[in-house]
């Protein structure tokens, strides 16, 4: 009787990296912050990205048609970070020379990016590749601080994210709104953190 025998379960890459999009996930995403911290390098920002429509998509489509959005966005914004891209309107450079995406989890996205000075036009592109393809995202950045460690520096993205969604729910603001929203900028900064709202994006130092 012959032996049967099986290939080893290679279970280390389906660690690092997203079964749907084939990215590399949040456990990558903190592995390469710490060796950007640790070698000293500091002109890098961090991208936190939601997908605005996945729940809809699902209940309207179902799921598979919601794995579909998932990685067609996944591509929209794999095409906005390549390297040598310019900006159609401008003509200037606005893609980094490093820039990578990461795939947290479901609808949530990081973008690292290294050697920009102009995060914000990168943004823009995301933002308006993703209409082209009639998604939409809302986005938070923050850029490193030298006392930043991997935690704070996500968590600094991750509250100019949120601070974009709520922003983006409430577009045109009455003056009780602006009230509300002074109040809460104050609370952020008794954090330490600052909040700098433009167009389409907020972020937070």
């Amino acid at each position: 009787m012959s032996e049967f025998t099986t290939t080893p379960y290679d279970q280390s890459a389906i660690e690092t990296h997203s079964d749907l999009t084939e990215l590399p996930n949040r456990r990558m995403l903190e592995q390469t912050l710490e060796q950007l911290i640790d070698s000293g390098e500091t002109n890098i920002s961090l991208l936190s990205l939601d997908l605005d429509d996945l729940k809809r998509v699902n209940d309207s489509f179902g799921h598979l048609e919601g794995d579909d959005y998932i990685i067609n966005a996944a591509q929209s914004i794999e095409e906005s970070i390549r390297a040598g891209d310019d900006d159609s309107e401008g003509g200037d450079m606005l893609v980094p020379s490093v820039a990578e995406l990461y795939h947290r989890s479901g609808d949530e996205f990081y973008v690292i990016i290294r050697n920009t000075t102009n995060t914000q036009a990168i943004v823009e592109r995301i933002q308006r590749n993703l209409d082209d393809i009639e998604s939409r995202a809302s986005i938070g950045f923050a850029v490193y601080e030298p006392n930043d460690t991997v935690s704070s520096f996500q968590s600094r993205s991750e509250a100019a994210l949120i601070e974009d969604k709520r922003r983006r729910r409430y577009a045109t603001f009455s003056p009780e709104q602006h009230e509300a929203l002074q109040v809460a900028d104050v609370q952020l900064a008794m954090h330490g953190l600052r909040v700098t709202r433009v167009d389409k994006t907020t972020a937070v130092s």
